[in-house]
C-alpha cells in the first residue's frame, strides 16, 4: 500500500467476523466519504480461512468490518456485497436519486411491499389503493405498509425508528406498536 497522499484517499477495510457490523449507515458513510473527493478510493482486503497477520492490521487497516454473526471461508463475498451497497449510494450510479430514497432501512423501516403486473395473479390482486391513481393515499399505504412489516418481521429495528417525521397518523402507529414490543419482551423476561 502506498504512503503519503495515495493513502490519505484510500480507505483500507478488511472483512473480519470480529468487525463492525455493516449496515446502511456504513455503507451511506462510506459512499459519503467517496463522493466527497473524486479520487478516493477503497481497498478491501479479504482474509482467507485464518485471516490476516495482525502485524499488518494494526499498521494498515482503517476499519475491520463483518456481514454478519457468522463465518465464512474468505471473505470475498463480504466484500462484494459491501462494495454493491456502498456503490450504488454514489450520486449517480442508479441514474434516479429517488431509487435508493424509499428503500429498506433508510429510516430503520423495511421496504413496503411490492406488485407488478397483472393486477391479479393466481387469482391474488394487488391492493386497490395501488390502482387508484391517488398518490397522496398511495404513499400513506405505503409508509402504513413499511411500519407494519419491520414490525412482523424485523422487531428489533421497530425500537430504532425515528417517527419525528413521520405524519401524526404514522407517529401514533409507530408507538403503539413500539409500546407493544416492550410488552411482549417484558412478558417473555418473566
Amino acid at each position: 500500500i502506498d504512503s503519503g497522499r495515495a493513502r490519505e484517499d484510500t480507505k483500507v477495510l478488511l472483512t473480519s467476523p470480529r468487525g463492525v457490523p455493516f449496515s446502511h449507515s456504513v455503507a451511506s458513510s462510506l459512499s459519503s466519504w467517496i463522493s466527497e473527493r473524486p479520487k478516493r478510493q477503497i481497498l478491501v482486503i479479504c482474509g482467507r480461512y485464518e485471516g490476516v497477520d495482525q502485524r499488518f492490521i494494526e499498521k494498515e487497516v482503517d476499519l475491520e468490518l463483518s456481514l454478519g454473526d457468522f463465518v465464512i471461508s474468505g471473505g470475498e463475498i463480504a466484500a462484494m456485497a459491501m462494495i454493491d451497497a456502498v456503490t450504488r449510494l454514489i450520486p449517480g450510479v442508479l441514474g434516479k436519486s429517488a431509487s435508493i430514497e424509499e428503500e429498506s432501512f433508510r429510516s430503520s423501516l423495511l421496504e413496503y411491499s411490492q406488485y407488478t403486473n397483472p393486477a391479479i395473479w393466481e387469482e391474488m390482486e394487488v391492493p386497490e389503493i395501488l390502482l387508484s391513481g391517488h398518490h397522496e393515499k398511495i404513499e400513506e399505504w405505503r409508509l402504513r405498509e413499511a411500519i407494519e412489516l419491520t414490525y412482523a418481521l424485523r422487531p428489533e429495528l421497530v425500537t430504532q425508528i425515528d417517527s419525528s417525521k413521520f405524519p401524526d397518523w404514522a407517529q401514533s402507529l409507530a408507538l403503539r406498536l413500539q409500546n407493544r414490543l416492550k410488552l411482549r419482551l417484558d412478558q417473555s423476561d418473566s
